[in-house]
């Protein structure tokens, strides 16, 4: 997403960064994953009481292979099959990879998608996983890898 859409989004939404929920999950040794192609890992769930007492949960997959050299980190934002609120909830979110400074590393850009219940979103172009070997320092500060996710409730 370009610098551009993402000020048409949040122009379009009038995004308060202050009345954004916000979850932050921080992996530790994460280095040490050992999940195959395809195996993710969950965070704990999370419910927003200000978007309808909605519940959700975020899943990594650090292992996706596109080839025999090339793996992608990917991420998801699920709404639990136990989420309250309207069947279809339309919201704004983020996800990002943060610095041990709580600084952004690299961000999905902001969204908005329409989730019913024990639906996912997810972005396979966060980045590839040989990011995190050549820039170690900055994404695995003590083998720890933050990823936060912010929710907007979507103005009508």
């Amino acid at each position: 997403m370009s610098v551009r859409q993402k000020e048409l989004i949040m122009a379009n939404y009038r995004i308060n960064e202050r009345k954004c929920f916000s979850f932050t999950w921080a992996i530790e040794n994460f280095s040490f994953c050992w999940q195959n192609n395809g195996e993710d890992i969950s965070s704990p769930s999370f419910i927003v009481d200000t978007i309808e007492r909605s519940k959700w949960k975020l899943v990594l997959r650090p292992n996706q292979k596109l080839s025999e050299t090339n793996c992608l980190i990917i991420c998801f934002l699920i709404r639990e099959e136990d989420s309250k609120g309207p069947t279809y909830l339309t919201i704004l979110f983020e996800v990002a990879f943060l610095n041990d400074d709580g600084s952004v590393l690299k961000s999905n850009g902001i969204y908005v998608y329409s989730f019913t219940r024990d639906t996912s979103r997810g972005f396979s172009e966060i980045f590839e996983k040989e990011l995190l070997r050549s820039q170690k320092k900055q994404f695995l500060p003590n083998d720890i890898l933050t990823v936060r996710c912010r929710i907007w409730k979507k103005s009508e």
